[in-house]
């Protein structure tokens, strides 16, 4: 039998390095929260947010947006629609409003 002699042996010299594994650079999430539950808001930026902003690098930035959609098919009396309207502007809500559907 005869022995077949490798046609090109990589020293280390020759060797191709490794890639280097590029890291995600973007985390994304989106998730319905109980409006029963307000502790879910809190256990989402303990468990989540906290440790992205934490682990940002120079340059980086974490974004949390809040979506609130409320439906009544009676629709919303003037008291309500006034509170909530004027919490909203103390909160500094960057966009709010009633409409008909």
């Amino acid at each position: 039998a005869s022995e077949i002699a490798p046609e090109h042996e990589q020293t280390p010299s020759t060797a191709v390095p490794a890639q280097t594994q590029r890291k995600p650079r973007r985390y994304h999430a989106r998730v319905e929260l109980d409006s029963l539950r307000s502790t879910e808001v809190s256990r989402i930026y303990n468990e989540v947010i906290s440790h992205l902003a934490g682990s940002i690098s120079r340059g980086g930035h974490v974004k949390v947006y809040l979506e609130i959609e409320a439906m009544d098919d009676e629709g919303f009396d003037d008291g309500v629609r006034r509170i909530v309207s004027e919490n909203g502007a103390t909160l500094k809500f960057q966009s709010q409003g009633f409409e008909e559907m």
